[in-house]
């Protein structure tokens, strides 16, 4: 959801905060042709793997050594992949701590970690050391005598020490990341993802790293964890090492817009190990908006923002854990520069079979390369598999739709969303229109990737929408459509599991008006242009809706989770993250002509990470959870507020603001980390707080300059006993 002109007013923000790198350009090495894979992936492995459909196997992919009771990897050499700055001195600038003088993995073999991490070391000539109680005490080698024994002992000593140094300086695997913190920090919260995170700025690169910085027009502040690596030239790259098997990759980026707002195209080149395993395409053609909600694609507008897009690829083998993928520029192109946000790898597989009784679209004459439109066909294959009662099969391919599939008490099935891809201008699957809505409609398998490049809100351009009652929706990849699902109402039992939705101009999902009994669970939300996943009940309430373990991150506009109005509303075990302008990580709002609150509305089990911003036009914070009671005041439910982390918020953690909010209650909350106070009260009402702990608070534990609202405390808080009314215009700074 967004404001509409009675509450915000858009203001011009500042320019883009982008830093510059060091003027580091390493020379490219020749390459085969685009997309040719490079038969010594298979000979560095040690054994003939198929490449299509095979597997390098952890266990066979790199032959080891035992040595002491553990296992130790023995890295094969591979030809150096363009950027690496070799082994002199100076190579790898900027790579930080983790720098490895060979990254690319040439030169003599090394020895890699592996197996108990007790085991000892090989020494570098071959054969394992003796442990210190089983060495010899008379004869070493060929030595003999009283100095040929120590002579033996001092070389043994320094080759152990020599062969120890190297193990230590092996780097390990890049570090797994959820919202940018290690995955424990936020465990049981979010969706679980079929995927495994690695941010940028912790690989290996000889790019800059940007921020952290939370300015709304930056690119730091738009990236996951506030962090990015900013590649300028040829040769400039960033590598991880993969943390377990991986046979597909998506890369979150930024590329500049070009002068008349239409985009820039470009590439990157992507190597394991030395190997050249592909390119991937790159645009900012979905990005770059500019100026006042909605937003145009004119750069004289200012206030650029919404920077970032995902390109994926799948790799011509399963690369084994220990890989190391490096993403490269190889050539000059129309992109000056190019900011690398992370990277998700994961195990995609083979694809699903068709089942037996399913009907192929094949045989209504869709064309599975795309270039043929492929509406019609798949719009009869849909109307045949209705009135038969068979599942619609939508066979691998990519199929070009130009317009809206029209769904009804039917299945469409895909071989999965890494094969069965619907694309187009307006593509989308939708319900017949409410009241008289389709029933009985099951998705599932397959990805719908639009080409939406501007915002027009009038425009029907959800990947997924309509009303679907009784239906179910699973595994889609919906990307590049205006909003990834929106639901209009009368509908209700609809249950939506295992999304990803990236890359929207609006809202990730909305529930709009008069819908009931919908659940949504396990969906990855990332760059949604709005609301990550909302429930707005304007003119006509929902009733009994859940969001439950949902992961939403860096939406560009608004907040995380949103509920404006409704019944029986259920908000737990989400994780929120990285909230950039107008919103906040959770949010509850008597806004946009919603219904009043009613029932129980349930916070429970949630996380939000760096959430709240500071908004452009009152100039104050907005919480990391906050409730705005704008149309009418919040007080006819009940809202429970328990089990929830608050984690390295903005500004203020809690916000009360607007006409009176009166019934809520908040238990066993943690604070941890706040820009400038655990609560903000700027309306009246009350609430109770029982076992609220925090600790590092920017300003003070409660900001209230006369609202009237009553603080009930109960028994068990901690860190947050002051209370303040700053100077005008004393709002605190924004953390980093």
């Amino acid at each position: 959801m967004v404001a509409g002109a009675d509450d915000w007013d858009h203001g011009p923000g500042p320019g883009p905060g982008a830093a510059h790198r060091d003027d580091v350009r390493p020379e490219p090495q020749p390459d085969p042709a685009d997309g040719a894979v490079d038969r010594r992936l298979q000979r560095r492995a040690g054994h003939p793997a198929a490449l299509c459909g095979g597997e390098l196997s952890p266990a066979r992919a790199r032959p080891r050594r035992r040595v002491g009771g553990g296992l130790l990897k023995v890295r094969r050499p591979a030809r150096p992949a363009p950027g690496d700055p070799g082994r002199g001195p100076g190579g790898g600038a900027g790579r930080g701590p983790d720098h490895d003088p060979d990254p690319a993995g040439h030169g003599p073999d090394r020895l890699v970690r592996g197996g108990d991490p007790r085991a000892r070391p090989a020494r570098p000539g071959g054969g394992p050391l003796a442990a210190p109680g089983n060495r010899p005490q008379r004869r070493l080698g060929a030595e003999r005598g009283l100095a040929g024994f120590w002579k033996s002992i001092l070389l043994a000593a320094i080759l152990e020490t020599a062969a120890w140094a190297s193990f230590a300086a092996e780097p390990s695997p890049t570090p797994a990341t959820v919202a940018a913190l290690p995955p424990q920090a936020t465990l049981g919260r979010g969706a679980r993802a079929p995927f495994v995170e690695y941010e940028a700025e912790n690989g290996l690169t000889n790019g800059k790293i940007i921020g952290p910085d939370r300015t709304f027009t930056s690119l730091a502040a738009e990236a996951s964890g506030r962090r990015a690596v900013r590649l300028e030239g040829v040769g400039g790259y960033v590598e991880f090492i993969l943390d377990r098997p991986a046979d597909a990759v998506s890369l979150r980026y930024a590329l500049p817009d070009a002068a008349d707002g239409r985009g820039l195209d470009g590439q990157i080149a992507i190597y394991a190990d030395g190997v050249r395993l592909g390119a991937l395409a790159l645009t900012s053609r979905y990005g770059w908006f500019y100026g006042r909600y909605p937003f145009t694609n004119q750069p004289g507008d200012g206030r650029p923002h919404h920077f970032y897009d995902e390109s994926r690829l799948r790799l011509p083998a399963v690369l084994p854990a220990g890989t190391r993928v490096r993403f490269v520029v190889e050539k000059p192109d129309a992109a000056a520069w190019r900011v690398l946000d992370l990277a998700d790898f994961e195990r995609v597989g083979p694809p699903a079979r068709r089942p037996p009784n399913a009907i192929s679209i094949l045989g209504f004459g869709a064309d599975p390369s795309g270039a043929r439109d492929s509406l019609a066909p798949i719009t009869a294959a849909i109307a045949a598999g209705r009135r038969s009662g068979r599942p619609v099969w939508i066979d691998p391919g990519v199929y070009r739709v130009d317009g809206h599939l029209v769904a009804d008490r039917v299945t469409l099935a895909g071989a999965g969303p890494w094969y069965s891809v619907l694309t187009g201008r307006g593509v989308g699957v939708y319900g017949r229109a409410a009241p008289h809505g389709s029933r009985d409609v099951v998705l599932r398998d397959f990805a719908i990737i639009g080409e939406v490049e501007e915002r027009v809100d009038k425009a029907r351009l959800a990947g997924v929408g309509g009303a679907m009652s009784r239906s179910a929706i699973s595994n889609l990849w919906i990307q590049h459509t205006k909003g990834g699902l929106w639901f209009d109402g009368p509908m209700s039992a609809i249950r939506v599991r295992g999304l990803r939705i990236l890359d929207q101009t609006a809202d990730g999902l909305n529930f709009h008006r008069d819908v009931a009994d919908a659940v949504v669970e396990d969906t990855f939300v990332r760059n949604a242009g709005d609301d990550g996943l909302a429930s707005w009940s304007q003119g006509k309430g929902n009733r009994r809706i859940t969001f439950r373990r949902n992961t939403v991150i860096a939406p560009v506009l608004a907040n995380g989770i949103a509920a404006y109005g409704g019944r029986d509303i259920t908000i737990e075990g989400n994780l929120v993250a990285d909230t950039v302008t107008e919103g906040g990580g959770l949010h509850l709002g008597s806004r946009f002509e919603a219904t009043p609150f009613g029932g129980q509305i349930r916070l429970t089990g949630n996380t939000t990470v760096r959430a709240g911003v500071l908004d452009p036009n009152w100039r104050t914070g907005v919480g990391a959870l906050w409730l705005y009671a704008l149309d009418g005041p919040i007080d006819g439910a009940r809202i429970r507020v328990e089990d929830t982390d608050l984690v390295d918020s903005s500004y203020e953690a809690i916000q009360f603001t607007g006409k009176p909010i009166r019934g809520v209650s908040f238990s066993r909350i943690t604070i941890d980390g706040a820009g400038t106070y655990a609560v903000q009260l700027q309306s009246s009402g009350a609430a109770t707080f029982d076992r609220v702990k925090s600790r590092g608070l920017g300003i003070g534990g409660v900001h209230d300059c006369g609202s009237g609202f009553e603080v009930v405390r109960a028994a068990g808080n901690d860190g947050w006993e002051t209370t303040l009314c700053p100077a005008a215009g004393v709002q605190g700074a924004a953390r980093r």
